[in-house]
């Protein structure tokens, strides 16, 4: 009986997976870009490129003179569309891949230094991604919202996060 279950779990859990990446809308981000590589290789926190993360309600997308710092006088072929988008418009045009509604109400300041979460808790393993992200890694759900709230003991009221 117990392994009918979790069979049924089994099946439940992959069609909820099949089905986030198959509604889940992809973009394609103009450039590359590799988290891996500078998280661990360089050593680099999030808060490096994405500089609102501690200090605001958005974590911004990185900006492209963050990137010249090291990559601006390269020879490298891989570093030549980003050089070219900072000497055209100054930004790399990024797509963003993480949306909330309009009506939500989220800090990011909040949750990184008030509530001390880290990046990956709401995000998922970033440092592992090797390309430019063209959809997110976890679904933004008010359920995974509440379920966290829950277990930081964080309010779970309508007002706290509805405007």
């Amino acid at each position: 009986m117990w392994q009918r279950i979790v069979f049924m779990l089994f099946v439940l859990v992959s069609a909820g997976v099949v089905a986030y990446a198959i509604m889940v809308p992809h973009v394609v981000q103009p450039a590359a870009f590799n988290h891996y590589k500078h998280v661990h290789d360089l050593n680099m926190p999030c808060v490096a490129c994405h500089n609102g993360a501690l200090t605001e309600v958005h974590a911004t997308l990185p900006h492209t003179r963050i990137c010249m710092n090291c990559h601006g006088q390269s020879t490298k072929a891989v570093f030549r569309t980003i050089q070219g988008f900072f000497k055209k418009d100054g930004e790399v045009p990024w797509v963003r891949v993480t949306h909330l509604p309009d009506y939500v109400y989220f800090s990011h300041r909040r949750h990184t230094e008030l509530g001390q979460l880290r990046c990956q808790q709401c995000h998922g393993p970033m440092e592992r991604q090797t390309s430019a992200l063209t959809a997110p890694l976890l679904p933004m759900s008010m359920a995974r919202c509440i379920a966290c709230h829950r277990k930081m003991h964080a309010a779970t009221d309508c007002d706290a996060c509805h405007r």
